[in-house]
């Protein structure tokens, strides 16, 4: 079974941190970070909207869990958790206004010493990814890696406010 985190606190440094020490001593952590902090991300959202953009809110939790491993021997397994709410501006595909695209991401990381234990681990469950931890561990860029894997293939509104006058004067042509 695994034990209680310690109490939230912030990171000294999200960009550079012990995330083994953090899973031992079972830590939580929480913070803020800007979109301008975020290069790929940045690539992503609406140039012109960039000051509407608010922080996004994350923590991030260490825990150890015994599992069962081969043998029936029981070990113990490191897991980090990263939850990220918050919203980016996007440029909508259909009618090319910006429009607001709300994000809730919650994952668990099984933590690996190595790229060859990261091979050897099969993780069954599509909530967890298997990722090499670091006694210098960039959370941030952990943070811009899974953004930019939750943002939605092609952006746009649920139903567009606008529509773009080359759409427009070609629905205008084909009526005729």
């Amino acid at each position: 079974m695994s034990q209680s985190p310690s109490s939230s606190a912030a990171l000294d440094n999200p960009r550079v941190f012990d995330v083994f020490a953090f899973v031992r001593n079972q830590q939580q952590a929480c913070g803020e970070v800007l979109v301008q902090d975020l290069p790929r991300i940045l690539n992503e959202v609406t140039p012109d909207t960039l000051a509407h953009h608010s922080a996004l809110r994350w923590t991030v939790t260490g825990e150890i869990r015994q599992e069962l491993a081969t043998g029936g021997k029981t070990v113990a397994v490191s897991y980090l958790r990263l939850a990220l709410q918050g919203q980016l501006w996007l440029a909508c595909q259909r009618c090319l206004e910006p429009y607001e695209e709300q994000l809730a991401i919650d994952i668990w990381y099984r933590i690996v010493e190595s790229n060859a234990q990261a091979d050897a681990v099969s993780v069954n469950d599509e909530q967890v990814d298997v990722i090499v931890g670091s006694r210098r561990f960039d959370l941030i860029d952990l943070i811009d890696e899974e953004l930019l894997l939750s943002l939605p293939l092609v952006p746009k509104h649920a139903v567009c406010p606008f529509l773009h006058e080359s759409l427009a004067e070609h629905g205008a042509q084909t009526s005729n």
